[in-house]
């Protein structure tokens, strides 16, 4: 009975890619991403829970940088400069380079 259930089981999942499961999260992710991003207010992006950690801003910009330079050096084995010379500073801007890069 647990043969049924286990190979059933696999068997119904197959139909759903590794492909399509990754996009739909990739899909979720930056929806999520994006809508934390635009409910922060503009004064939030300032926001550090301590002196020496990244503001709420500067994360997002850290993640947008990260996803930039693993998908060039994962996918394409190419390097790419993460740490870009002008830098976002307002609420778009940042919300722009975020929906750029995901």
């Amino acid at each position: 009975m647990l043969l049924l259930f286990v190979f059933g089981k696999g068997n119904a999942q197959s139909t759903d890619s590794l492909l399509n499961q990754l996009a739909r999260k990739w899909s979720n992710a930056k929806a999520y991403t994006l809508k934390m991003a635009a409910l922060m207010p503009e004064e939030g992006y300032m926001f550090k829970p301590m002196s020496d950690e990244m503001t709420f801003g500067e994360q997002l910009l850290h993640m947008a940088q990260n996803m930039t330079s693993l998908s060039s050096a994962y996918l394409f084995g190419a390097k790419q400069n993460t740490k870009p010379d002008n830098k976002p500073v307002s609420k778009q801007g940042i919300i722009n380079t975020l929906a750029a890069v995901l």
